[in-house]
């Protein structure tokens, strides 16, 4: 078994990406091209190597200023973090495994990097190295909906100002319709929101759009919400693991009250409520945004903020 720190070219894709596959960390956002498009090719990772595979990595996007070299969670990564595969039954044998697995990865980071910051996996169920190697830990919200039932009992959990919305939508005659890419919900996102896209973030945003294509349709789309022919709100959705995400939503400002994103939301479950348990709403802290979600009878789940400093408290990295 060996631990080594390795740049995104040299990685072996393969590899990596059946880590992603089998480990229950392993998230659409830890795929190879996934980070690799959305990063242009300047990440690395610590990698845990076992003969012809790999067992565990942590990737992480490098940056350095004031000659400080740090990492901290890019943008458009829901959950990312370390990814652990661990084969060991019963709970002694698994955590144990899990104990040796994250310690080796987490002495294999760099000593000169002198912040790190990053967003586990809801489904790392053992962070407590983290906490012995002297990282803080904060806890963060996602919210996930049950899809595994039938149509009309997840219609009748939601919130009844959630199904009015619905209904909204539906005297507004609004319509759903299916795009390959994510071009409609990049140009109304720029579009409403211009003091949010200065040339670092409309970089993030071209690169998302890359994934997106990269992925393919199977795994990435986006759902319109169509008045007559005005496309008036969007969402980018991902699947994965029989998880539907909601990744990115933005609705134009004079249809903000129109329905338009409950009913997209509506139509993402009808479409895949019968090949995917959970849909994912990609987490938020906000209490408004919050109680919007929970309104489609999504349940919290929590996952993990890690963040470790070796910097003066009078220095900041962005």
């Amino acid at each position: 078994m060996e631990t080594k720190l390795i740049l995104a070219k040299d990685i072996n894709i393969a590899k990596w990406d059946e880590l992603v596959e089998e480990s229950k960390q392993g998230q659409i956002y830890h795929l190879f091209h996934y980070i690799d498009t959305l990063c242009s090719g300047s990440w690395q990772a610590v990698v845990l190597e076992n003969q012809d595979k790999y067992l565990g990595a942590f990737p992480f996007f490098l940056k350095k200023k004031m000659g400080l070299r740090y990492f901290i969670h890019p943008p458009f990564c829901q959950y990312w973090g370390v990814m652990l595969r661990n084969e060991k039954v019963g709970h002694q044998k698994y955590y144990d495994e899990s104990k040796k697995l994250l310690k080796l990865i987490l002495e294999a980071i760099p000593v000169n990097i002198k912040y790190m910051l990053a967003y586990f996996s809801p489904y790392l169920d053992y962070p407590l190295p983290l906490e012995w190697a002297g990282w803080s830990l904060s806890p963060n919200y996602t919210y996930q909906v049950k899809l595994d039932r039938n149509l009309d009992t997840i219609l009748a959990s939601f919130a009844s100002h959630t199904r009015r919305e619905i209904k909204k939508a539906d005297k507004n005659e609004i319509k759903v319709v299916k795009e390959k890419g994510a071009d409609t919900a990049m140009t109304i996102f720029r579009n409403e929101k211009p003091h949010l896209v200065n040339s670092k973030n409309d970089q993030y945003l071209v690169n998302l759009n890359k994934v997106v294509h990269t992925l393919g349709v199977d795994r990435a789309f986006s759902l319109n919400a169509m008045c007559d022919k005005e496309a008036v709100a969007s969402i980018v959705y991902f699947k994965y693991k029989k998880m539907l995400i909601y990744f990115f939503g933005t609705v134009k400002a004079t249809h903000k009250n129109s329905g338009a994103m409950s009913a997209i939301i509506w139509e993402s479950i009808k479409m895949h409520h019968e090949v995917c348990n959970i849909l994912d709403f990609d987490g938020s802290m906000i209490e408004d945004i919050e109680r919007y979600f929970r309104g489609f009878d999504a349940e919290p789940v929590m996952y993990l903020q890690a963040e470790k400093s070796f910097l003066p408290r009078w220095i900041r990295l962005s």
